[in-house]
C-alpha cells in the first residue's frame, strides 16, 4: 500500500505543513498589518486631538474677546447715556504726597499720573463708569488675571487693586504696549488686539494681553484691556481625552516665532530686561523646531497632515492646525518610539497566539488520530448494535479512499437498500393513516379524526376554563345538483366548498367532512356566542357566491346548526347531537340560515321524527287518499278538469290537511315516494274517467321540486303511463314557479320531454314567484293557474282587478289557458268570466271530494248538460 494512503501519515503531514506555513505567514502579515494599523490609528487620533485643541483654544480666546468687547460697549454706553448729567461737587480725587492719585474702589484701584491735571472730564468718566465697572468686575475676574481701563488722559482703573500700589508717580501708562497697540496710531481700524507673550513681573507669570479701543461718539477715549495667563494653553491639552502616553504641544506664530512649547519652562527669566521680558524669540529655537516651522511656513508641510520629524534627538509624529484669530499655529506631537513600544507589545501577543496555535495543533493531531481512526472503528461497532435495534437510517461519513471509508461505503449501500424497504413500509402506513383520518376527496379531517379533535378540545376547556363552539352544516339542494350535473361535478362542488370553509376559519379551528354534503366545524377559544354567529354568517356569505361547474354557475346555500360547550353540554356525543338538531331546525326554517341549539329543539325534533315515522307508516298502510276538485269552463259552466289533492286519513287524528305534513315529507325526502303514489293513483283515476266516457275531463297532478329534479322522473312517468294505460293528453302536471327556478336546466329538459309526450303543463300559483317573461317564453307550458291571493278581494280591489286582467291578457297573447283558483262568490265568477278567464276552480263550484262523490257529481253535471 502506498505510504500516502495511510491516515496517520496524511494527518501528520497536513498538521506539520499547516503549522509551519501558518506560523510564517501569520507572523509576517500580522506584523506588517499591525504596524500600519497602529500608526494610522495614532495619526488619526493625533489629527482629531489637534482639531479639538484648536477648536477649544479658538472658543476660549473668542469667548474672552467677546466678554471684553461687551465690557467696552457697556462702559461706552454708560458715558453716552450720562453725557448731559452733572457730577456731584463733593466727588473728587486726593493726591498722594508723591503727587500721583491712588484710590481704591472695592477690589479695583485708580491711578492718575502726577503731572495730569484733574479735569471735569476725568471726574465725569470715573463717576459715570463706576457703577458699570463694579457690575462687570465679578465676571471679568473669573476669566482674566487682570483687567483695566486706560484713558488718553493717563487715568488707569485696574483690577486687582494691588497693581495700583506698585505704580511709580511718573508711570505713564499711555506709553506702554497695553495702550499703544490699540491706540489709533497703531490700530486705525479700532479692532481688538493681542499683545505678544511677555513676562509680567507683578504676578510672576508669562502673559498675553487683549486690548480693545474705547470710542465714545466716534472719539477715542482710551483702551480696555485684560491679561491672560498663558499657562492655560497647556492646561487645555491636559483636559483632552487621550490614550497617548506622551503627548506634547507647541504654538508658533505666522512670523516664525515659537510662542510656547510643552518642554520649555514657564519660569521667570534669569534677569529682567526692561519692563517686560518677551518669551521665546526666534533665536532661541532648537534646530529641529526651526526646520519644522520653516517647512510649515513655506507650505511644504500644510496644516492638518501628520509628519515625521526629529525634535530634540527623537523622531516625532507631528500635526498642526491654524488658529486664525491670533495668526498662530497649534501643534501636537508624540514620539515614534511609543509606536515601536506598542508594536512590540502587539507582536509579543501575536507570537504568543502562534505558540498557542502550535500547541493546539499538536493536541489536535493527537486527538485527530483518535477521531479519524479509533472513533470511526468504534462507530462501526456501535452501528452494528444499532442495526440490531432496527435503526436503519444511520449513515457513516465517507471521506477519502482509506480502508475505513471503503468499509463505510459498503455498509452504507447495504443500509440504503434496507432503508428503501422501510420507506416503502412507512409510506404505506402513512397512506393508511390518511385513509383512516382524512377525507380523500377534500383533504379535510374525517369524522373519526374530528371526534378526536373535539374530545381533546373538551378536555382542554375543563382545564383552562375556555369555551368552544361546534357547527354542523350541510348543503342545500346538493342532491339535486349532484343528480342533474353528475357526481363528478358534485365532487368538484364539495372541494370548492371545503376551500371556502377553510378560508372562513382561523388557524386554530378545525373543519371536517362527515360524509356526503355534511360538514362540521370546531371553533376553539370562543369568548362569546356572538363569535360563532359571526363565523356562521361569514360561511353563509362565502357559499352564496356562484360556483362554476360544467360551464354552468350554481349557487349552493347551507343550513348551519350551532351548539356551545360547556353551556349546552360537556359530553361529546350530546354536543354532536345538539349541533345536528340545530342544523335540521335551520333547514326547517327556510334554509341558508343558522340556528343555535336550544332545549326546545329536542321536543320539536321528536315531533318531527314522530311525524316522519307516521308518514312512512301511512305510505305502507295506504292511509293516503286523493280528493278531487273540479275545474269549470267559465263561459259554459261545463266541467273540463279536476285537480288531484292529497289527503292523509290518520287513524287517530282523522283527516290531516296537507300543510301539516307536506313540509315534513319534503324535508325527509318522503315526498318522492308519496309523489310517485299520487302520480300512479291520479293516472289510474284518469283512466277510469276515460272508461266512464269522461274523456274531455283532464286530471291535474301537482309535482314537487324533488320529483322534477330527479334524473329518472321522465322515465318513471312513462312507466306509470304505460302501466295504467292512461292517455298522456288527459294529464296536466302542475309545477310552481319556485320549482322551475330551483334547477332551470333540468326542469326545462324534463318539461320539454313531458310536453313531447302530449302531457299538459301548468304553472301553479302564478304571480307569486319571480319568473320573468323572457323565461316564461322558454317554458313549454299550456296553462297558467292564477293564485287565489289575487282573487279573494275581487271584484272590489282595483289592484287585484288590474293584475288579474293583465295576467289574462298576457296568457291570451301567449296562447295559454288561464285557470283561476279560489273562486268562492258569484261576483268573483262574474268578473272573471267577463275579463276572459277560461276556467275556474274554487268553493263556488265545488269543494274537494273523494272519488265516489266526484263520480256522482260528474254524472249529475252530465245530465244537466
Amino acid at each position: 500500500m502506498p505510504l500516502m494512503t495511510s491516515i496517520n501519515t496524511k494527518l501528520l503531514a497536513i498538521v506539520v505543513l499547516f503549522a509551519a506555513i501558518s506560523g510564517v505567514l501569520i507572523g509576517l502579515w500580522q506584523g506588517a498589518e499591525e504596524s500600519r494599523r497602529l500608526q494610522q490609528g495614532y495619526d488619526e487620533r493625533l489629527q482629531m486631538l489637534g482639531e479639538r485643541y484648536r477648536d477649544r483654544l479658538t472658543q476660549e480666546f473668542a469667548r474672552r474677546q467677546n466678554l471684553l468687547v461687551a465690557t467696552r460697549d457697556a462702559l461706552a454706553d454708560s458715558l453716552i447715556r450720562t453725557a448731559g448729567d452733572t457730577v456731584p461737587l463733593d466727588f473728587g480725587f486726593q493726591r498722594d504726597p508723591d503727587g500721583a492719585v491712588r484710590e481704591y474702589l472695592g477690589e479695583s484701584g485708580l491711578f492718575i499720573h502726577r503731572d495730569s491735571p484733574i479735569t471735569d472730564d476725568m471726574r465725569r468718566l470715573v463717576y459715570h463708569t463706576n457703577g458699570t465697572w463694579l457690575n462687570i468686575e465679578p465676571l471679568l475676574k473669573t476669566q482674566f488675571n487682570a483687567f483695566y481701563l486706560i484713558t488718553k488722559d493717563r487715568v488707569s482703573r485696574i483690577w486687582p487693586a494691588s497693581l495700583v500700589s506698585g505704580h511709580l508717580p511718573a508711570h505713564d501708562v499711555t506709553q506702554e504696549i497695553f495702550y499703544t497697540l490699540a491706540a489709533p496710531v497703531e490700530n486705525p481700524l479700532g479692532k481688538p488686539r493681542w499683545t505678544p507673550i511677555y513676562f509680567d513681573y507683578y504676578p510672576q507669570v508669562w502673559t498675553t494681553s487683549l486690548l480693545v479701543p474705547l470710542y465714545v461718539n466716534g472719539q477715542f477715549e482710551g483702551v480696555v484691556g485684560a491679561d491672560l495667563d498663558m499657562s492655560f494653553l497647556f492646561s487645555q491639552i491636559n483636559q483632552l481625552e487621550s490614550d497617548f502616553e506622551s503627548l506634547n504641544g507647541f504654538i508658533f506664530s505666522a512670523d516664525g516665532e515659537l510662542i510656547l512649547h510643552g518642554d520649555q519652562s514657564l519660569s521667570a527669566p534669569a534677569q529682567q530686561r526692561g519692563d517686560y521680558e518677551v518669551f521665546n524669540q526666534r533665536a532661541e529655537l532648537s534646530p529641529g523646531m526651526r526646520e519644522f516651522i520653516d517647512r510649515s511656513r513655506s507650505g511644504q508641510w500644510p496644516p492638518g497632515g501628520v509628519y515625521n520629524h526629529e525634535l530634540r534627538g527623537d523622531i516625532q509624529r507631528i500635526s498642526y492646525q491654524p488658529l486664525p484669530e491670533l495668526d498662530w499655529y497649534i501643534g501636537l506631537h508624540y514620539p515614534e518610539s511609543m509606536l515601536e513600544s506598542r508594536h512590540a507589545e502587539t507582536m509579543m501577543t501575536i507570537y504568543q497566539n502562534i505558540a498557542g496555535m502550535l500547541l493546539f495543533l499538536s493536541l489536535g493531531m493527537y486527538y485527530g488520530l483518535k477521531w479519524l481512526v479509533t472513533r470511526r472503528i468504534l462507530k462501526l461497532a456501535d452501528m452494528t448494535e444499532r442495526i440490531g435495534a432496527d435503526n436503519w437510517s444511520i449513515r457513516l461519513p465517507e471521506s477519502g479512499n482509506d480502508e475505513i471509508s471503503q468499509l463505510a461505503r459498503g455498509m452504507n449501500r447495504m443500509l440504503e437498500k434496507i432503508n428503501e424497504l422501510f420507506r416503502g413500509l412507512n409510506n404505506s402506513i402513512q397512506d393508511m393513516e390518511r385513509l383512516a383520518y382524512y377525507d380523500q376527496l377534500t383533504g379535510l379531517e374525517n369524522r373519526l379524526l374530528f371526534k378526536e379533535q373535539l374530545r381533546t378540545a373538551l378536555y382542554a376547556i375543563r382545564r383552562e376554563d375556555q369555551n368552544l363552539a361546534l357547527l354542523y352544516l350541510d348543503l342545500d339542494h346538493f342532491k339535486d345538483i349532484n343528480d342533474s350535473l353528475g357526481h363528478e361535478a358534485g365532487d368538484r362542488l364539495l372541494v370548492s366548498v371545503s376551500q371556502r370553509l377553510r378560508a372562513c376559519l382561523r388557524e386554530e379551528d378545525s373543519v371536517a367532512r362527515l360524509g356526503g354534503d355534511e360538514f362540521a366545524i370546531l371553533l376553539r377559544n370562543v369568548s362569546e356566542p356572538r363569535y360563532a354567529s359571526v363565523v356562521a354568517e361569514k360561511i353563509i356569505d362565502a357559499l352564496g357566491y356562484p360556483i362554476r361547474l360544467n360551464a354552468q354557475e350554481v349557487v349552493v346555500g347551507t343550513s348551519i346548526g350551532i351548539t356551545l360547550a360547556p353551556d349546552d353540554s360537556r359530553d361529546l356525543e350530546l354536543l354532536m347531537r345538539n349541533a345536528d338538531l340545530a342544523m335540521y331546525q335551520a333547514k326547517y326554517h327556510g334554509r341558508n340560515v343558522y340556528r343555535f341549539y336550544t332545549p326546545d329543539m329536542n321536543r320539536e325534533v321528536e315531533q318531527r321524527l314522530r311525524l316522519e315515522r307516521e308518514l312512512r307508516l301511512a305510505l305502507q298502510n295506504h292511509e293516503f287518499e286523493l280528493y278531487y276538485q273540479t275545474q269549470l269552463d267559465m263561459q259554459t259552466g261545463r266541467v273540463v278538469g279536476i285537480e288531484a289533492l292529497l289527503r292523509w286519513n290518520h287513524p287517530e287524528r282523522g283527516l290531516v290537511p296537507p300543510n301539516e305534513f307536506i313540509p315534513a315529507a319534503e324535508d325527509s325526502g318522503l315526498i318522492v315516494p308519496i309523489g310517485q303514489w299520487v302520480l300512479r293513483a291520479a293516472c289510474q283515476q284518469a283512466k277510469n274517467l276515460y272508461k266512464a266516457q269522461f274523456k274531455h275531463v283532464k286530471v291535474s297532478i301537482n309535482v314537487s321540486a324533488r320529483q322534477l329534479s330527479d334524473r329518472d322522473f321522465v322515465s318513471d312517468f312513462k312507466a306509470v303511463v304505460r302501466d295504467t294505460g292512461v292517455e298522456p293528453e288527459q294529464l296536466v302536471l302542475e309545477v310552481t314557479e319556485s320549482t322551475l327556478m330551483a334547477d332551470t336546466q333540468v326542469a326545462l329538459a324534463h318539461l320539454h320531454a313531458l310536453r313531447t309526450l302530449g302531457v299538459g303543463l301548468a304553472i301553479d300559483d302564478f304571480g307569486t314567484g319571480y319568473s320573468s317573461l323572457s323565461y316564461l317564453k322558454r317554458l313549454p307550458v299550456t296553462c297558467l293557474k292564477v293564485d287565489r291571493s289575487f282573487v279573494q278581494h275581487l271584484p272590489a280591489d282595483d289592484e287585484d282587478r288590474a293584475i288579474t286582467t293583465l295576467i289574462v291578457a298576457m296568457a291570451n297573447s301567449l296562447n295559454y289557458r288561464v285557470v283561476v283558483e279560489g273562486v268562492e262568490t258569484e261576483p268573483q265568477w262574474a268578473f272573471l268570466r267577463e275579463c276572459g278567464c277560461h276556467f275556474g276552480q274554487g268553493y263556488y263550484f265545488s269543494y274537494p271530494v273523494p272519488v265516489e262523490q266526484l263520480m256522482v257529481g260528474l254524472l249529475e253535471a252530465q245530465k244537466r248538460h
